[in-house]
């Protein structure tokens, strides 16, 4: 059963609509026009371990329960690596989902639900969460260099934890110039594993 799209949340209660100011008032309407052009949220969405876990921690969160399930998704995937997957055809597809947190600026709690959600994945995994977690890659250079090899290292060294979750807390300005930067730097490098300098 698919439920009427969610109301939009309201982080602090507002006693007396008329004390909004116009700006407040304006952006409450936004959103609210924003929410009912979105598909509606099928609460089967939490029917999971993860999703009881949302549940667990809404309470305590300023955060909308979809953001910080997005996340711990993401982070699963990441975690579990190339193992567990689909087929579709021929082809294998792993757990793996690249979610956008979208808000208004300092205020859509966006970081917040990020916060939440890391606080899971650190009681699970505290290793995981210090290692293959990063932020601030800025550039294509910054990307590769997470899996570059030390200088002394030796290439038939064993197995080694590629698994990485990148987290960047704004995508407009950082990630399609790193994307792009990332795809002219594997050309140049030749192959996975070898850091280089990249071209601008």
């Amino acid at each position: 059963m698919v439920d009427p799209a969610r109301p939009l949340r309201v982080v602090h209660p507002v006693s007396d609509p008329d004390a909004l100011d116009a700006a407040e008032a304006e952006a409450i309407v936004q959103v609210a026009r924003a929410r009912g052009e979105l598909p509606t949220l099928d609460p089967a969405v939490f029917d999971c371990y993860l999703g009881h876990l949302v549940h667990q921690v809404e309470p305590t969160s300023e955060a909308d329960p979809v953001a910080i399930l997005a996340s711990l998704i993401c982070a699963a995937g990441v975690y579990l690596g190339q193992g567990p997957h689909v087929r579709a055809g021929d082809d294998p597809h792993p757990l793996l989902v690249w979610p956008l947190i979208i808000g208004r600026t300092s205020a859509g709690r966006k970081g917040t639900s990020w916060s939440t959600a890391r606080r899971l994945i650190a009681a699970a995994d505290d290793e995981f969460t210090r290692t293959n977690i990063k932020s601030g890659l800025s550039s294509g250079e910054g990307l590769a260099q997470c899996f570059a090899l030390p200088d002394n290292a030796d290439p038939a060294g064993g197995e080694r934890d590629l698994r990485l979750m990148v987290m960047e807390s704004e995508w407009a300005g950082s990630w399609p110039r790193c994307a792009a930067k990332a795809t002219r730097c594997q050309r140049s490098c030749g192959r996975r594993g070898k850091a280089a300098t990249c071209p601008p």
